[in-house]
């Protein structure tokens, strides 16, 4: 396991949202969606998604896929996406495997905002994202 502060796990977001391919930041640029950083994922989560331990969730993305969205909305929430650092940082064996653990979990996330289920995002990342 690897530890990084608060400040320098994000920065490693940040570095992998910068790495995302180039037709995803053109589709995001203009999209109403941040990134929050918890230790953990809460208690609520973990019983809403019937997932019994803490370390097994590494990211989940909050709100409404961009195709399951009326043409028009005069006004909706902000999409997230939640890393959890702990579970992440868990999995690592050093700083470039926290990384590629990072990217991978960010493309995910980025891929149900786009409306991909978990076997499209498995043909996607196997194209774009060797992880």
């Amino acid at each position: 396991m690897i530890r990084v502060d608060k400040n320098h796990f994000s920065e490693l977001i940040e570095e992998a949202w910068n790495n995302l391919p180039s037709e995803w930041q053109e589709k995001l640029a203009d999209a109403n969606i941040s990134y929050q950083v918890m230790n953990f994922a809460t208690p609520e989560i973990l019983q809403k998604m019937n997932i019994p331990n803490s370390m097994s969730l590494l990211g989940l993305y909050t709100g409404t896929p961009i195709t399951a969205r009326p043409s028009f909305s005069p006004y909706s929430w902000p999409d997230r996406i939640l890393l959890f650092q702990i579970p992440i940082q868990s999995r690592a064996r050093n700083l470039d495997h926290l990384k590629e653990i990072i990217a991978h979990v960010l493309y995910h996330e980025i891929g149900h905002y786009f409306g991909m289920d978990e076997d499209q995002l498995h043909e996607a990342q196997k194209k774009n994202n060797p992880l």
